[in-house]
């Protein structure tokens, strides 16, 4: 039996950890963060969302909706960690209430 068989069967899908709870759940209920080298050169990765999970790099999880994860992976370390990064950029994220979150904890394009 392969792999994806088993686990369609099995009727979980793939698990992540969140990095600030550090809880496991499965893929859909996390939010992917991934770090990206800005265009203008001066070191500093930008932590962008990655909504559809497509873009490359390094990726970190966090509980989708839940701005407490993220914060409390940033303060401890666990996402520049996760990214392998020193000095991540948090900046552009958006928080909670501007207008900039849905309902999965994503950023809205645009």
């Amino acid at each position: 039996m392969a792999k994806s068989e088993n686990l369609a069967k099995s009727g979980t899908g793939p698990e992540r950890t969140c990095v600030g709870c550090r809880a496991k759940r499965p893929k859909a209920q996390l939010a992917r963060l991934v770090g990206l080298a800005p265009a203008g050169g001066d070191g500093r990765r930008v932590v962008v969302w990655d909504p559809k999970g497509r873009l490359g790099g390094r990726g970190a999880w966090v509980c989708a909706g839940t701005p407490e994860c993220l914060a409390k992976a940033a303060a401890k370390g666990r996402l520049a960690r996760a990214l392998r990064v020193s000095n991540p950029d948090l900046g552009n994220l958006g928080r909670p209430g501007d207008g900039q979150f849905h309902r999965n904890g994503c950023q809205r394009d645009g």
